[in-house]
């Protein structure tokens, strides 16, 4: 049929997909996909005398994940970052009654970005944004990772303290437990814009996209 005539606002998106390398007009490339943990832990156990002793404890946990996108300009990079404490103090004020004290924090801190490097005026969807994702029926969609990026964090607080208590053939236990939760989620979706074309004809020419966001 006939070759339309490439939009010059198509031009330079159109430089940036790779020529094909495999039969059939397919395309294909090797990527790497490095993973990293750090972890650690540390704890204390230390006894005062017959009456008082604590415990303590705390871990760290980070991690990295670098994990490929179908073209090889865009990839989605995800960190985790993890801090456990607990610290428990155990006091015998005789031997009928007995106070166990707890404090113990959990934080979790959840990442995922999908930087290209891609932005300017003939690539940009949105200003001062990257390039956003292109689609085209028929070709595998092209772009970063659309909901990128992503911030989930949690914070968690527990206070506990419980006191033991015999008395004759009878033994009661009193306490109380408090916890504090902290939640914070952001995902984006599309912030750097989205297009979608019916087919490769209207994207080489610009005309009557599905959709723009």
């Amino acid at each position: 049929g006939e070759v339309p005539t490439i939009s010059p606002v198509i031009r330079p998106l159109l430089a940036l997909f790779p020529e094909p390398n495999l039969p059939n007009n397919q395309y294909t490339y090797s990527f790497t996909q490095p993973t990293q943990e750090d972890y650690g832990q540390l704890r204390i156990d230390h006894t005062f005398s017959e009456k008082d002793s604590i415990f303590g404890r705390f871990t760290a946990d980070d991690n990295s994940l670098t994990v490929p996108l179908a073209y090889p300009q865009f990839k989605s990079l995800r960190t985790s970052t993890s801090r456990y404490g607990t610290f428990a103090e155990d006091h015998i004020f005789s031997p009928l009654l007995l106070n166990s004290l707890r404090f113990s924090f959990s934080n979790t801190d959840l990442l995922a970005e999908s930087p290209s490097g891609i932005s300017g005026p003939q690539f940009s969807f949105v200003p001062g944004q990257e390039i956003g994702g292109i689609t085209i029926t028929g070709i595998t969609a092209f772009g970063p990772d659309g909901v990128t990026p992503i911030h989930h964090y949690q914070k968690i607080l527990t206070w506990s303290d419980d006191l033991f208590h015999t008395r004759g053939d009878h033994s009661f236990k009193y306490g109380a437990l408090v916890n504090y939760f902290k939640q914070y989620v952001q995902a984006s979706t599309n912030i750097r814009g989205a297009v979608n074309f019916p087919s490769l004809a209207r994207f080489l020419t610009a005309e009557q996209p599905n959709s723009v966001q």
